[in-house]
């Protein structure tokens, strides 16, 4: 079944446009015509069941049939990334939208092979919102990960949103493997952390002073094992051990979805 990206709040018998890009790929690329059965994305956690509609000039709508919608998982994984290299940070995104990922945060950092200004960083982020919708379609997720850039680590410390636990990768000092601190949040509070925000630093990695910054806003060293990871691979493994400790201590019906 194709699926198409179609942002928004839907109801059952709405009628919906699938937007410029979105009807060129379903009349032009797939040849799709009126009355045939197709899916849609919203990111948010709903698929609706559709069937295309009527042609306006180079745009083609959607009826909503049904709509599944799917809770998001027991824990919500922030991974905020020192800017590596241009693969390594498409890599993130990809595989971080294909796991499930919340929110990832781009930051400038000392160390980082490419600097960005603001403006580039801004084209950046549209780019690696459009490969994230792309593996959201192909991969069938219902939530799509917000992507954030800043220009250096005080910014992204700085924004509103707060995280239950904060993480940061560590070479040196005496940092824990992630289950030991996962196992004394869950002393502390008696449940498992909802959310948990993961730092993983550029190429270079952080420099002292940047390390030196996040302890102090309460990060916690963690243990990746004895081999010095490149950044993409570091990123991917904390979400991926985060979402295994997440799903095999939480009963959460991750993979059903519920029609409404």
């Amino acid at each position: 079944m194709h699926r198409f990206y179609v942002p928004g709040k839907w109801a059952v018998g709405q009628r919906v446009s699938l937007g410029a890009q979105e009807s060129h790929h379903a009349l032009r690329v797939l040849r799709l015509r009126p009355g045939d059965p197709v899916q849609l994305l919203n990111g948010r956690g709903e698929l609706g069941e559709a069937v295309l509609g009527d042609v306006e000039g180079r745009q083609v709508s959607a009826v909503i049939n049904g709509i599944r919608a799917r809770p998001r998982g027991p824990l919500e994984i922030t991974l905020v990334v020192g800017l590596p290299k241009p693969r390594a940070m498409d890599l993130v995104i990809q595989k971080g939208a294909e796991l499930g990922v919340s929110h990832v945060c781009v930051v400038c950092c000392e160390r980082s092979v490419s600097q960005s200004d603001v403006q580039e960083l801004a084209e950046k982020a549209e780019k690696w919102r459009a490969a994230a919708i792309e593996t959201l379609k192909q991969c069938g997720g219902f939530w799509l990960p917000r992507i954030d850039v800043f220009s250096s680590m005080a910014a992204c410390l700085e924004r509103a949103e707060r995280t239950e636990s904060r993480w940061v990768a560590a070479l040196t000092g005496s940092p824990k493997h992630p289950r030991e601190w996962l196992d004394r949040m869950i002393r502390e509070t008696d449940r498992f952390p909802q959310s948990i925000e993961v730092w993983i630093g550029p190429e270079g990695d952080f420099s002292g002073d940047e390390m030196a910054l996040l302890l102090s806003h309460g990060a916690l060293p963690v243990s990746l094992g004895d081999n010095t990871l490149r950044s993409e691979t570091a990123a991917l493994y904390c979400a991926c051990v985060l979402l295994y400790e997440a799903t095999s201590r939480v009963a959460l019906p991750l993979n059903e979805a519920k029609d409404r």
